[in-house]
């Protein structure tokens, strides 16, 4: 069935009509004083726009931006399964002594030890402990070696913010991710408000690593804590409040090196059975001639991972499927991955207006696009059966999935709204459709920046706006 979608994006100004009786209601709600709002009403079946102001006005999306950068992904990359590891013996086994190196070759798969996927992150090590074991190796007189040559240039977009690197919701990518990219730090913060948390430590270990602490107990209830230090500097310095009274209170950050933990981990798990090394590695030392592969890890169906980015909007993942997006000659590459996502809009949406492209996960603040720009996207993603199958019907539900669970827990709006949500300091977007009360399916993106409100009272005049849009449609 031809899916019929309105886009609607919110502007501060009024137009005519129905739907802006209820537009001027939702711009002068208290809460979007001073904010910076964008919008149009669009049928996507016809691409008729049925009411439109500042409707060129380019905003930053938030993760939002994730619905263009993931119908990229789909529109572009053909392989079933994008990424793969592979375990490699570099070298010859005589009397159960191997002469080489083994070798961890990775491919930008994020979904390796990752949690999403892998009930216990570590169990593919005694996979691999176990080949290891069984190919007739008892000693290696060579290292463990980490290869993250897949990934060619950054590992970081360059606009990613000092505030986000260290924090597991902004970890570089790797040729060789595992394990998320992240670890747990673990404190406890039973203490008088203003007076220093205890560091009680972190999982899993991490091979010097160390931890500086400046955080603070609380009356806040929730986390205000980050974690700040550059991607491979195993010096973290962590700072902010954490809420008193609790004997252990977790947040995570970014590892450093991802490689070289994965290289470290399956190191340590040999050791435990007897299998000595030199160690670990990720210089790119001479490859023995006689390479044996040993096992390959295949990622899970592209389609799944775009989901996981649209549903609970995992930015490694996206960074990861982006770097994919730009591979050539078999290397990822993030930065012509971003150029593809420009690409993509250029030469599909349209082709006389640009959008601003910094990343794949829309953790930049560089990263902006209209209300017109997201219709033209949407209408495309509705005329092709794949995209509409691997994007639009992937978004999270209100009330019930993802990072929208908590929308419109009551009325109309519960399960009815499917949306990608973007949030960050000053920031608040949401980009999706419903069905109205009179069976018409409509679609909305709501895109508000610089808001001195807290962000609660946005959400609380969206859903409003959005209940308000499905009575009148």
């Amino acid at each position: 069935m031809q899916l019929k979608i309105l886009l609607i994006a919110i502007t501060l100004s009024v137009s005519s009509g129905l739907f802006s009786q209820t537009l001027s209601s939702f711009v002068n709600e208290p809460a979007l004083k001073g904010a910076s709002t964008s919008a149009v009403v669009f049928d996507l079946v016809t691409d008729e726009t049925l009411e439109s102001h500042n409707k060129d006005l380019k905003l930053c999306p938030a993760s939002t931006w994730k619905v263009v950068s993931m119908s990229t992904v789909a529109e572009s990359v053909e392989n079933l399964n994008p990424f793969k590891t592979e375990l490699i013996i570099s070298g010859k086994i005589q009397d159960g002594v191997l002469k080489g190196n083994i070798v961890i070759k990775g491919h930008g798969d994020p979904t390796l030890g990752s949690a999403v996927f892998n009930e216990n992150q570590m169990q593919i090590l005694d996979r691999w402990t176990g080949l290891i074991q069984e190919a007739g190796i008892e000693k290696i007189d060579g290292h463990i070696m980490a290869d993250e040559t897949w990934l060619d240039g950054e590992s970081l977009p360059r606009t990613r913010i000092w505030e986000d690197m260290a924090n597991y919701y902004g970890a570089h990518i790797s040729g060789l991710n595992f394990h998320d990219n992240t670890y747990k730090v673990e404190f406890n913060t039973r203490m008088g408000a203003g007076e220093k948390v205890k560091l009680l430590g972190y999982s899993p270990e991490i091979p010097g690593l160390e931890l500086i602490n400046y955080v603070k107990a609380s009356t806040i209830r929730y986390d205000r804590a980050f974690i700040f230090g550059s991607p491979l500097s195993s010096k973290r310095t962590i700072r902010g409040t954490l809420p008193m009274g609790y004997d252990s209170y977790e947040i995570k950050g970014s590892i450093p090196d991802p490689a070289l933990f994965c290289a470290f981990h399956l190191n340590k798990k040999l050791e435990e059975i007897g299998i000595y090394s030199r160690g670990i590695t990720k210089e790119q030392e001479d490859i023995a001639a006689s390479n044996r592969l040993l096992d390959v890890i295949y990622a899970p169906a592209l389609e799944k991972i775009i989901e996981e980015v649209l549903t609970e909007s995992d930015n490694l993942y996206a960074e990861a499927l982006t770097a994919r997006l730009g591979q050539s000659e078999g290397k990822g590459n993030l930065e012509q991955g971003v150029r593809r996502i420009q690409e993509f809009y250029s030469d599909h949406c349209d082709s006389r207006s640009q959008i601003h492209a910094f990343d794949g996960s829309g953790l930049s603040r560089f990263n902006a696009i209209s209300s017109q720009q997201f219709q033209y996207i949407l209408s495309y993603c509705n005329r092709s059966e794949k995209l509409k199958r691997m994007v639009l019907t992937k978004l999270p539900r209100f009330g019930e999935s993802g990072t929208v669970k908590n929308m419109g827990k009551q009325g109309p709006l519960k399960g009815n709204v499917a949306a990608k949500s973007g949030s960050m300091t000053g920031v608040l977007a949401y980009v999706g459709y419903l069905t109205a009360a009179s069976g018409r399916q409509l679609g909305f993106a709501i895109l508000v920046n610089n808001f001195e409100q807290p962000t609660y009272q946005i959400r609380q005049a969206i859903v409003k706006q959005l209940t308000a849009v499905y009575k009148n449609y």
